[in-house]
């Protein structure tokens, strides 16, 4: 059970990265699909993949950790194109498992 946070007695030190970036450099492919579930982290790891959310528009896997994150989250993948699916057939704002689906592939 971990999350990322600021500096705490306990805290290990994770080395994180801006998919937007790798995949600018080239290390990544652009990606059609990405799963995202870090502890709370997931509405900055869908900051830092804009360009790859508007340029390749992949289908993605998104469990949230939190309501507040849970509803960033889905506000950001709606405005930027993306239709949400519960995957355990709760209502969207009652689950934390979500498939996110760019509406023009729908």
């Amino acid at each position: 059970m971990g999350r990322l946070t600021g500096a705490s007695k306990s805290a290990i030190g994770v080395r994180t990265v801006v998919l937007d970036d790798l995949v600018g450099r080239g290390e990544l492919p652009l990606p059609n699909v990405i799963k995202c579930d870090i502890e709370g982290g997931e509405y900055d790891a869908l900051g830092g993949a804009v360009r790859i959310l508007t340029r390749q528009r992949p289908k993605i896997f998104l469990a949230t950790h939190g309501p507040d994150i849970h509803r960033s989250c889905c506000s950001f993948l709606t405005s930027h194109g993306y239709k949400l699916e519960s995957l355990d057939h709760l209502p969207i704002d009652k689950t934390s498992e979500i498939l996110a689906v760019p509406l023009e592939s729908i």
